[in-house]
């Protein structure tokens, strides 16, 4: 995400796929939204800050909507949200932070694009 053009390599290809995403996304009248996810480390002094900076702006330059869920788990103790010692991805509990950090996102989504006034339509408030 950082650093030269031969360590940004895969980044630049990941750019190429999102915009490829939102692109068909758009034909097809989807909503694409990304959401940034935290690498569960030092999660007491996280490090990737700039990386997640450097992510939104892509995201803000291609008018891609985005989101990070990073502020949730800020303060947690990282080991206590991996599915295992040897795995980092997030157990139970660091999806339930996830849900609960991404919920207000998406229920203001909801309320933007619902038709409240359509007839046998549930409201989404």
């Amino acid at each position: 995400y950082l650093g030269t053009e031969s360590e940004q390599k895969t980044w630049k290809r990941q750019q190429t796929a999102l915009l490829q995403i939102a692109e068909d996304c758009r034909t097809r009248g989807i909503p694409f939204h990304l959401v940034l996810f935290p690498l569960l480390l030092d999660l007491d002094d996280y490090e990737f800050f700039d990386v997640e900076a450097a992510i939104a702006d892509f995201a803000r330059r291609s008018a891609i909507p985005s989101f990070s869920l990073t502020p949730g788990f800020l303060g947690e103790k990282d080991h206590t949200l991996w599915v295992a010692s040897n795995d980092q991805h997030p157990n139970e509990k660091g999806h339930e932070i996830a849900a609960r950090t991404l919920l207000p996102y998406v229920r203001d989504l909801l309320h933007q694009d619902s038709p409240h006034d359509a007839p046998g339509v549930p409201s989404a408030r």
